[in-house]
């Protein structure tokens, strides 16, 4: 359960993890270093807090050039996870299609050309409406909105940060490979 008090030096209030009792804290408004004390201040309303960063702990005997800086602390890191689930359902469309675009190249075989395969692949495009729904989300809209989500939350600072970086390396690789994809059709169809 968090410690919610006031900061003795500047009045304002403020909550700090239960394992930072009666350690050193400093305080995010005037950069005071004293230790949190053991229990809530009973006077301190929940509203007061809800919008105040987080008072960052330090280690024991630390020194004011020592403590991390103050952390907003966001209550959870909902969007880092929404960007992992939408790089996620980009990759697993990506895989859809690549199985569905293998079977047609191992049904042809080695010795189709490849405007010949180019063109019966096309033909599965058409023919078959839901896999350009499936490209169209794996290939721009779930990686962009994984993207965005993850930048969102590591500009809130939300933890855990990994599911934002992982979200955001593979946004990233999914939209180089996209580009890289189109780069190779306009290079077959010219030559």
């Amino acid at each position: 359960m968090p410690i919610q008090y006031r900061c003795q030096a500047c009045g304002q209030p403020i909550e700090v993890d239960d394992e930072a009792a009666e350690q050193l804290v400093c305080y995010p408004f005037c950069n005071k270093i004293d230790p949190a004390p053991a229990q809530s201040d009973p006077t301190i309303e929940t509203s007061e807090i809800a919008e105040l960063p987080e008072a960052p702990a330090a280690q024991p005997g630390a020194s004011a050039s020592e403590l991390p800086a103050p952390i907003v602390s966001t209550g959870g890191n909902r969007l880092g996870w929404v960007a992992l689930a939408c790089v996620g359902v980009a990759v697993l469309s990506y895989a859809i299609l690549m199985i569905v675009l293998a079977s047609v190249a191992l049904r042809n075989g080695p010795t189709t050309n490849m405007a010949q395969m180019q063109e019966e692949m096309q033909h599965k495009f058409e023919a078959t409406p839901w896999m350009n729904v499936l490209s169209l989300l794996g290939g721009w809209m779930a990686p962009m909105a994984g993207f965005v989500c993850a930048i969102v939350s590591l500009a809130r600072r939300g933890r855990p940060r990994w599911p934002a970086v992982t979200a955001l390396c593979f946004s990233g690789a999914l939209f180089f490979l996209v580009c890289l994809g189109g780069m190779m059709s306009l290079f077959l169809r010219a030559g």
